[in-house]
């Protein structure tokens, strides 16, 4: 009886409630009047980064299939440009192939310019041959030439006598012996001038000779210096200097030595560098901004590094916007974080190279101080 009486109140009591509870969440006039406020607009960019030296970590190998001999820097180690960092074993061959090279190079040379000298003086000897060719015999015909003028004047004379004396009367042994004095002269006449042919002769046979000896010596001395290929043994150390340099472990740049990942022994390989260098004099972030926001960042903003490792917050500031989209390669430590962002790179010079230099590899936060989305949207 009680019970049937107690369900219809405890129905009316349980109506009653939920009508109640309905008034109070209904919101009053005033309040829904109220316009809700406006977003502030964002004036940062936040990343993800990493703690880099100038050009990055740079990888030091040596020819593949070497085995290294020694390493001749250590962590933390200053380097100079070009300056050795490691030797091989086979650098010391290599050492001694241009030491060879370089000496049969300096006796080629040594051999060449002694032909040109012995050349030199065999031209010279045949030059002077021609010029004995050519002043000597001269003087000789010039003494023929003479003796032959002289026969040539008594001829002369001894003609006019017998022509003289054959217009008078006078005696038969006179002339007779002109006549003998004159034919006597001839004689001397034809003979002198067969020797001036001689000699005119011997002279041009001179010339000649002495010309084809100049000629010969000059072929000869050519052909003695074309055998000493100098440029053959050039080539041998222009080789030897580039194999020398190949298997040489240099710095390509001054900076620091970051690491040391190979022994004296082992075998130098492709995937496995001897050592890291980097240029910890000029240290920069690399933060990886979202697409959605790099319109925003700009060359010359502000920028502040935080990081567990790190005592102190880094500023620094936007020098590099790189013009490539890629997958994010720094992941966040949030298990519900994005890993397959698209994202652009974006290099922060930091201020404080000396405490970042520290702690290279390093993951940062990247705060990027930036103007308001519309007012950079009005700036393009």
């Amino acid at each position: 009886m009680h019970a049937s009486i107690a369900s219809p109140c405890l129905l009316v009591a349980c109506l009653i409630g939920i009508v109640g509870m309905s008034g109070c969440n209904k919101p009053s006039a005033a309040s829904a009047n109220t316009s809700p406020e406006r977003p502030l607009h964002r004036t940062t960019v936040s990343a993800l980064g990493r703690v880099t030296p100038g050009k990055g970590v740079i990888a030091i190998s040596g020819p593949v299939g070497e085995r290294l001999r020694t390493v001749l820097v250590e962590v933390g180690q200053k380097v100079h440009a070009d300056e050795q960092l490691a030797e091989t074993v086979g650098e010391e061959a290599l050492a001694t192939q241009l030491s060879i090279a370089r000496e049969k190079l300096d006796q080629a040379n040594q051999l060449l310019s002694a032909e040109k000298e012995y050349g030199a003086a065999l031209v010279k000897q045949a030059e002077l041959g021609i010029q004995r060719a050519a002043d000597v015999p001269p003087l000789q015909i010039d003494a023929q030439q003479a003796e032959i003028n002289v026969v040539q004047v008594q001829l002369n004379q001894a003609q006019r006598d017998l022509e003289r004396i054959e217009k008078i009367p006078t005696s038969t042994a006179e002339r007779d012996r002109l006549k003998d004095l004159i034919d006597r002269y001839q004689e001397q006449l034809r003979g002198q001038r067969a020797k001036l042919r001689m000699l005119e002769k011997e002279q041009d046979l001179g010339k000649q000779g002495a010309q084809n000896d100049l000629e010969s010596a000059k072929a000869g001395a050519k052909k003695a210096q074309e055998a000493i290929d100098v440029e053959v043994a050039q080539r041998g150390v222009t080789l030897a200097e580039i194999e020398l340099e190949r298997a040489s472990i240099v710095s390509p740049i001054e900076g620091t030595v970051l690491e040391v990942l190979s022994q004296p022994g082992e075998l130098i390989g492709t995937q496995h560098p001897i050592l890291t260098l980097g240029q910890t004099d000029k240290m920069y972030v690399v933060a990886e901004v979202y697409e959605a926001d790099i319109s925003r960042v700009r060359i010359g903003q502000k920028a502040v590094i935080k990081g567990d490792a790190l005592q102190k917050e880094l500023s620094g500031v936007v020098e590099q916007i790189a013009p490539i989209v890629k997958r994010n390669q720094i992941s966040a430590l949030d298990p519900t974080a994005r890993s397959d962002a698209r994202v652009i790179e974006v290099r922060i010079r930091l201020d404080d190279s000396a405490a970042a230099a520290k702690v290279i590899g390093l993951q940062v936060d990247v705060t990027i101080d930036t103007p308001p989305a519309d007012t950079a949207a009005a700036s393009k």
